[in-house]
């Protein structure tokens, strides 16, 4: 009996596999799934076109060159320490992400915005392009500062769309060995709400030196009590007093020999594109995500720097508060989720900064605060330098590790069009979309392309299992 059970459980699972072969084999013959490569830079780093997987000689952080847009000399700088020198010459070329296209999806439901998608061209039909959708049938799309507007309002991407869209710019994970890149998180001590240097004695320094230390590849503050260390005002005017802020923060700092050394702004610069020559834009958003734990039963700040101003959120069990520029815009935010897990030395991921004009911040994977940027909140006119920052007041902090990404800036023309001969707004048909490639600076889309957007009759499908990226694919 026993061995007619077990031939019975083979012969079924031979027919299972039969099945699920045929069934594959349909699928692939009729195209409901179709196997594809990216052929170009266009949607870098999302899908990847032919590249050259760069090793950094100094940090060891393997990028991405196009290899339709090497350097000329053939030394591809890092995107992450900047070192200039990376041999690229003898490295051999690899595919684009392999992907399937899904083209069944569509046939019950319509794009969404956002959304990646495959199309075909409508001059050479048999050519095929990969964009992402940002206008709907029917909208005015405008591209300002790097944001996508439509009907006038800004649109903003969700945290985890941003996140497979996000271009690295700083892992603390690899850390030049050179020692020429300036360390881009230090400790910095502030009272209250105000910036870094406010309780200063007018040489930019502070007089109460920072407690955040890095052991053994963390950054650590311990939650210590200081009865000798100087007490502040919380806020003008205020009688109660409490112990300063004790910050980690991140400003994006250049190596020595870099050209833009004295600057900290962010810019869209892109590691595929190294043979791009064009004036590079300052980015506002960026996000960090950080691994750590916490000690104690005092207050977690996060800290989000922009053009609009400082932006502080104050973290306890009981909830949380917003200041911009050490005044009060909310005393009591609803938290989306509870923060017990705060000083209980249990491991947590958070990430917190400002996409698309939103201040958000996640903890262990849930949006649990965010805050809409006024767009009239700003009449700065010097470009943006954005930073980052974590802190603490009686509460001990060890971050393991921590990355910092910018979000896409969209450019309002590719290189080698001047901006004068493009629109400034554009309309989609009533049957169509309106595309653009995360490689803003040489994606050739709707910008560009005949008005009215990609007709939903071209649309083939969408993309699935794109899986050779780098940089967003390693944030957490």
């Amino acid at each position: 009996m026993a061995r007619r059970f077990t031939w019975r459980r083979i012969f079924e699972g031979l027919l299972l596999a039969v099945v699920l072969i045929v069934i594959v084999r349909t699928w692939l013959i009729a195209g409901i799934l179709l196997p594809q490569r990216v052929a170009g830079p266009s949607m870098a780093e999302a899908f990847l076109g032919p590249h050259r997987p760069v090793t950094c000689r100094d940090c060891g952080w393997q990028f991405a060159c196009a290899e339709s847009l090497l350097p000329e000399r053939f030394t591809a700088r890092c995107p992450l320490c900047g070192e200039r020198e990376n041999d690229v010459a003898k490295i051999a070329p690899v595919a684009g992400t392999r992907l399937l296209l899904d083209r069944a999806t569509f046939s019950y439901r319509a794009p969404r915005r956002w959304e990646p998608i495959v199309f075909r061209c409508a001059e050479q039909p048999a050519q095929s392009y990969l964009k992402r959708v940002v206008g709907l049938p029917g909208e005015v799309v405008e591209l300002r500062r790097g944001d996508v507007y439509v009907n006038g309002q800004i649109e903003r991407k969700s945290l985890a769309v941003a996140r497979t869209m996000g271009i690295l710019i700083d892992d603390t994970r690899y850390r030049p060995a050179s020692g020429r890149l300036p360390a881009r998180w230090r400790g910095e001590v502030e009272p209250g709400g105000g910036k870094p240097g406010t309780a200063s004695d007018g040489s930019g320094s502070t007089k109460t030196p920072s407690r955040w230390q890095y052991v053994d590849g963390r950054f650590v503050l311990e939650a210590v009590e200081t009865p000798d260390a100087p007490k502040v005002e919380v806020e003008p005017n205020a009688a109660a007093t409490t112990h300063p802020i004790d910050w980690l923060t991140y400003r994006h700092r250049r190596r020595e020999d870099d050209p833009l050394a004295a600057s900290t702004a962010v810019n869209d610069d892109y590691a595929t594109n190294q043979n791009v020559s064009r004036q590079l834009e300052a980015v506002d958003d960026v996000v960090a995500a950080v691994r750590l734990t916490t000690t104690g039963t005092g207050a977690l700040f996060l800290a989000v720097e922009r053009a609009e101003g400082r932006f502080v959120f104050r973290l306890e069990r009981s909830g949380g508060s917003l200041t911009r520029d050490g005044e009060e815009l909310n005393r009591r935010m609803a938290i989306k989720g509870p923060l017990t897990a705060l000083g209980e030395n249990r491991s947590l991921t958070l990430e917190w900064g400002s996409l698309d004009r939103r201040l958000l911040v996640r903890l262990n994977g849930r949006l649990i605060l965010e805050h809409n940027i006024d767009a009239t909140a700003t009449t700065a006119t010097e470009p943006s330098r954005p930073s980052l920052a974590i802190g603490g007041r009686s509460l001990g902090i060890a971050v393991e590790s921590a990355k910092v990404w910018r979000d896409v800036h969209y450019l309002r023309s590719p290189v080698g069009v001047p901006s004068a001969a493009v629109p400034r707004q554009h309309t989609t048909a009533a049957d169509a979309y309106f595309v653009l490639g995360d490689n803003s600076p040489v994606s050739q889309d709707s910008r560009v392309e005949p008005p009215g957007g990609v007709a939903a009759q071209r649309i083939l499908g969408r993309p699935l299992f794109g899986a050779s990226r780098r940089g967003g694919s390693r944030m957490p």
